[in-house]
């Protein structure tokens, strides 16, 4: 299993979030592999294969103990690696109280993919993309989820294992 805790936006959130992408693929125009809407979500936490589902249980309840439900808000298009070429192309959350809280659980990122985003595209090249603040999204988060990322071929699937609720 290759699981990892994630939000996943609303329906709403995520017609506003494929229309940024579509803006961005229309100025970028790199060839790539471009996430689909019924995937978007912003990973939180990757646990990978070496996390067995019981133990990731146990850290996605203790991360978010105490978290009320909260908005969110999305507000910069950004890639990374931390380097002027970007392989990922993703949004960033805006920093809020309750996903620091979240996030604290699991210490300092080390790594600028371990930090909280949405991916939408992986880039066959890297291509230069600076930081851009977009028109905001914002949405209600009520729930983390423990997702299963199932690769089949090409396809990607994702499970849900575990949705907890906050508050």
């Amino acid at each position: 299993m290759r699981l990892f805790a994630a939000i996943v936006p609303p329906a709403d959130a995520i017609e506003q979030i494929a229309e940024t992408q579509k803006k961005a693929h229309t100025w970028i125009q790199a060839k790539g592999a471009y996430t689909k809407p019924d995937k978007f979500h912003i990973t939180l936490q990757f646990f990978g294969e070496a996390f067995p589902q019981s133990v990731t249980e146990v850290q996605i309840s203790e991360a978010i103990r105490g978290v009320v439900p909260f908005d969110l808000r999305l507000s910069v298009l950004a890639g990374f690696p931390d380097s002027r070429l970007k392989r990922v192309m993703h949004l960033e959350p805006d920093a809020c109280a309750e996903l620091l809280q979240i996030m604290k659980y699991w210490g300092t990122p080390s790594e600028p993919n371990d930090r909280p985003h949405l991916t939408l595209a992986r880039f066959n090249q890297p291509v230069e993309l600076p930081r851009v603040k977009f028109e905001p999204i914002e949405f209600a988060v009520s729930s983390v989820r423990l997702l299963n990322s199932l690769h089949v071929g090409t396809e990607t699937s994702y499970t849900l294992q575990k949705e907890f609720h906050l508050g």
